[in-house]
């Protein structure tokens, strides 16, 4: 009969540990948040294009208007922003030539660098 309790006991001290690390994290910010309703549809990526073995093309939809961002294993760089999102658009299928219609246009990116 002891050992049922000491086994249960051991098993509350366990999920315990568990649920304190994980209310830890969460609260240290370690854990992703993960927003439910009609505010969780705000953010999407559309489409990733690969270039090469390092950079990757992203394309980013906020509200309906898409960003075009260069990522690259040392610097990201903000190649368009503001894109309008017309229903059409958002009925084709991506990688037409309209994603790639404005790429010579390039703005450096300040958002993660690493020197």
């Amino acid at each position: 009969m002891m050992d049922y309790l000491r086994f249960g006991l051991a098993l509350l001290f366990v999920l315990g540990l568990i649920a304190g690390c994980s209310w830890l994290a969460n609260r240290m910010g370690l854990a992703p948040r993960v927003s439910t309703g009609p505010a969780a549809k705000r953010l999407s990526v559309t489409e990733i294009q690969r270039i090469d073995a390092r950079r990757r093309l992203m394309l980013i939809r906020r509200d309906n208007v898409e960003h075009l961002i260069l990522l690259n294993g040392d610097q990201d760089l903000l190649i368009e922003s503001g894109i309008e999102c017309s229903p059409r658009i958002l009925e084709d299928a991506p990688g037409g030539s309209a994603f790639h219609k404005n790429l010579p246009r390039i703005i450096p990116f300040l958002g993660r660098s690493r020197r």
